[in-house]
């Protein structure tokens, strides 16, 4: 009897054992579908977070090269008054020594902008641009109708932007 009785104990004993193990397990899973569940969240929220960052440093890379782009536009702009004053100067010297010194000053000045990629935009005999020029004057002349005939002001452009329009004539 003693040993039947220890053989149901056994036989109860195991059967929690069984159940406890059982239990556990189903814990275990639980907790581990728990965790996955956490960190699949966490892994996208960083890969969102990664993919923002990186957004961010294309966006202010192209933000610091336009604003440089732009002070570079800016001080050139303001240069070009010196091209415009040479241009006087020339026309205005009577002296052919003089005159050829001032005319190598606005070549050399030229060469300095040019190093920047600064180029004057040709108008005469051009067919008129609004995006190049800037008709300041009008002429009837029918054999060169919708042509520049007259430039009043030379226009300069920096790569594909335009820094200042040619002022120029138009014929109609």
């Amino acid at each position: 009897m003693a040993k039947k009785k220890n053989n149901e104990e056994n036989i109860n004993k195991n059967a929690e054992e069984a159940t406890s193990f059982e239990y556990k397990e189903a814990v275990t899973e639980e907790v581990k579908d728990e965790t996955q569940q956490k960190y699949d969240a966490l892994n996208s929220q960083y890969l969102r977070l990664q993919a923002d960052f990186d957004n961010y440093k294309k966006r202010n890379q192209s933000l610091s090269l336009q604003r440089y782009n732009d002070g570079v536009d800016s001080v050139i702009e303001d240069m070009l008054q010196v091209a415009d004053f040479l241009d006087m100067a020339i026309m205005a010297q009577k002296d052919e020594a003089q005159r050829k010194g001032i005319e190598l000053t606005k070549k050399t000045f030229m060469d300095i902008l040019a190093k920047y990629n600064v180029s004057a935009i040709e108008a005469m005999e051009q067919e008129f641009n609004p995006n190049l020029h800037e008709a300041v004057q009008s002429v009837d002349d029918p054999d060169n109708a919708g042509k520049v005939v007259g430039e009043i002001k030379k226009g300069y452009k920096r790569g594909d932007t335009v820094l200042r329009h040619s002022m120029v004539v138009v014929a109609k």
